[in-house]
């Protein structure tokens, strides 16, 4: 009997020492996220204790609370600092992000966040080509620390300073400010530095802003803050970083580094007034910039006055411009400067005489470099304006603004283009292109409803509604010559004012794609197959005919193929074209079921094409090489005849283009099919569902 008492104590001691050890195990998986986020709440803390000593002193002149939409309304920074775009509205696209560009007070470079092919988001940049187009984006390399998120970039005047907003694990929590300087040397830019205090915190903080020319920043967070408000911040700006006092209590110091209470960062009333005086100066100067948009005023000679900073007929001369008000504004400066220091001078003592002397002589020495670098700027702005007026026969300035003459610009008595015969009402800014006009009514045929009809020529046009897209089906006929007169036909119909002439003070950007049938040159292009021109070469020599073609092609591309073709003189084509189509536009056109590659068009369909009937060709093994051609680990994929003029037309004017194809006849193969007319409609469908 005792033995099975024993026996009894023994199993409840085990299955209880079990049961908890049950207990343990399960626990840990309730509490692992938990385990988690303190961890990073802890590291957080960690470095805001690190950060507190280094506090920064700063005068907040003022603080204001918005909605997140009034964010970039409600911060008065001047136009010539730059302007701040939401991503969509710049790329003019509808992805799904909140991300924003900036654009440098010239308008010659931009900053901008986007999602990698890691699913992080980097910053990257791009310069502009000419007056509408910009480059391919270039990554920016360097800041040393993994951020998850970066967003609302930021370029000082100097051209060398960055801010941004990002996310990291090493930050406080929400976005924190960050800071980078761009090293001349190695092309990158330095590791980029938490701002710190008090400008960060566990919230959202975000839009570094300088205009150091008012001597004033902005920046933004979300402490404190309802869900959907942003607090904006005013600060006055000084010549070196200093930190608060060592002796001041920790209690004190918390609160500065929190921003408790903005009042206790003045020095005193009247500071505040006097820092207020030039936050008012900057509203002012931006609200007078929005209401005179980009209108500017410049006298070039007796009889033109430029009324706008499209009016300059160079980068450099807008740039040299831009350089000349600024330096006006800070004349401007220097003479109120004066002004006090002089008004002051008359009410001080001696040895405060002494100090304002020097002041007032540095002061004066800098009026007068400002005064004589601004009228030799102007001397030389003239001067290059002048000449280039004197070399453009087909364009000249009527006060300011570009004109067209009746024979340039040829308008129907019904005030509808010359060829195409549409009014500028009647095209949308998505534009599909067809050859045959048959094949509108196929495009137009998926439309919800029609606005209108217009026939002229080959030149055949429906606009209406898919899916509550306004777009225009044009037929083009069949070459590149016909695409010139369509695209410079729709772009003037987009950005020239018909009535008087000139061309519009907004560009308007237009989306085009060039749905047409082809003859593939690879193996993995059998017929039936889609392809989207990702780069094509122009055998036509259209672009030679127009200035900026160097600036747009890819001039490698161009070099690698003529020298593997062999061709020089007057054979074939002696001067070939290589073009990007516009890579947003063609990434989201081709999606996942079209073959991505280079398209050569050509001049004709025979023997531009390597097609033999009666009349010899030049040379017998062009298709040979075409086909054998290798370049960046991209082959030639097949032959049409427009998508080149198209692809470089829209660079050179500003607007985004692409062309898919189907693959009717297979020249490796050497097969065809006449057929085709129905399957074409699956790619129609494709792409009114993605343009």
């Amino acid at each position: 009997m005792k033995q099975r008492i024993y026996l009894l104590i023994i199993a409840s001691f085990i299955t209880l020492c079990v049961l908890s050890q049950v207990r343990k195990t399960k626990q840990p998986n309730k509490t692992k996220t938990t385990d988690i986020e303190n961890t990073a709440a802890d590291m957080a803390s960690i470095l805001y204790e690190e950060m507190l000593p280094n506090t920064q002193k700063v005068f907040i002149i003022d603080s204001i609370v918005v909605n997140y939409s009034q964010l970039l309304n409600a911060i008065p920074f001047p136009k010539d600092y730059g302007t701040i775009l939401p991503y969509n509205k710049f790329f003019n696209t509808q992805k799904e992000t909140d991300t924003y560009v900036y654009v440098n007070g010239f308008g010659n470079k931009c900053f901008y966040s986007e999602m990698s092919a890691d699913s992080t988001y980097r910053l990257y940049t791009r310069d502009k080509l000419n007056d509408r187009q910009w480059g391919s984006p270039q990554l920016l390399e360097g800041f040393d620390i993994p951020f998850t998120e970066i967003n609302y970039p930021y370029m000082t005047s100097d051209g060398a300073t960055l801010y941004f907003a990002a996310k990291s694990e090493e930050g406080l929590g929400g976005y924190d400010i960050y800071v980078t300087s761009y090293d001349t040397e190695t092309g990158k830019f330095l590791k980029a530095e938490n701002i710190g205090l008090p400008f960060n915190s566990d919230k959202d903080d975000i839009l570094y802003i300088e205009d150091d020319t008012d001597g004033i920043a902005w920046f933004a967070s979300s402490r404190r803050q309802p869900e959907g408000k942003i607090c904006i911040y005013t600060i006055a700006l000084t010549s070196t970083r200093k930190n608060y006092n060592s002796d001041i209590d920790e209690k004190t110091l918390r609160n500065y580094a929190a921003i408790t209470s903005i009042k206790d960062t003045w020095d005193s009333t009247e500071s505040r007034q006097q820092a207020m005086s030039k936050v008012q100066k900057a509203i002012s100067r931006a609200t007078k910039e929005k209401t005179t948009k980009s209108s500017i005023c410049f006298i070039l000679n007796d009889d033109v006055e430029y009324t706008d900073l499209s009016n300059f007929s160079s980068e450099k001369n807008k740039q040299q411009y831009q350089s000349i008000i600024k330096k006006q504004k800070q004349l401007d400066n220097t003479n109120e400067q004066l002004e006090q220091l002089r008004s002051k001078y008359h009410h001080a003592t001696k040895t405060e005489q002494n100090s304002l002397s020097s002041q007032i002589l540095n002061a004066e020495k800098s009026q007068e470099n400002l005064i004589l670098s601004i009228k030799n700027e102007i001397k030389e702005l003239r001067k290059s304006e002048n000449e280039q007026k004197k070399n453009n026969p087909l364009k000249y300035i009527i006060m300011g603004k570009k004109f067209f003459e009746e024979s340039e610009l040829i308008i129907n008595a019904d005030g509808s283009i010359f060829h195409l015969h549409i009014k500028p009402e009647q095209l949308a800014h998505k534009i599909i292109l067809v050859g045959d006009p048959g094949r509108v009514s196929l495009v137009a045929s998926h439309f919800n409803e029609i606005e209108s009809e217009v026939e002229s020529r080959e030149f055949r046009s429906i606009t209406g509604r898919y899916n509550n897209k306004r777009i225009t089906v044009t037929s083009t006929g069949i070459g590149c010559d016909n695409i010139d007169i369509v695209m410079n036909e729709i772009d003037a119909l987009a950005n020239i004012d018909f009535n008087s002439r000139q061309e519009k003070e907004n560009f308007t950007e237009l989306e085009i794609v060039r749905i047409g049938t082809c003859g593939g040159l690879q193996p993995h292009t059998p017929i039936g197959t889609y392809i989207c021109s990702e780069k094509s070469i122009g055998f036509d020599g259209l672009l030679n005919f127009y200035a900026g073609r160097n600036a747009v092609c890819d001039l490698k591309l161009e070099r690698a193929l003529l020298n593997h073709l062999g061709w020089s003189g007057n054979m074939c084509a002696p001067a070939p074209y290589a073009i990007n189509s516009d890579k947003e536009l063609a990434d989201r056109i081709s999606g996942n079921d079209m073959i991505k590659g280079i398209t050569v068009a050509c001049g004709g369909f025979f023997g531009p094409q390597g097609r033999q009937l009666r009349l010899p060709l030049a040379d017998p093994n062009q298709n040979e090489k075409i086909e054998s051609f290798r370049y960046d680990g991209m082959c030639i994929t097949n032959f049409e005849m427009e998508s080149s003029a198209l692809a470089g037309l829209a660079r050179l004017m500003g607007h985004k283009a692409t062309t898919v194809c189907m693959v009717i006849a297979n020249r490796y193969a050497k097969e065809a099919n006449t057929g085709y007319k129905n399957k074409i409609d699956d790619l129609i469908t494709k792409v009114l569902d993605r343009i």
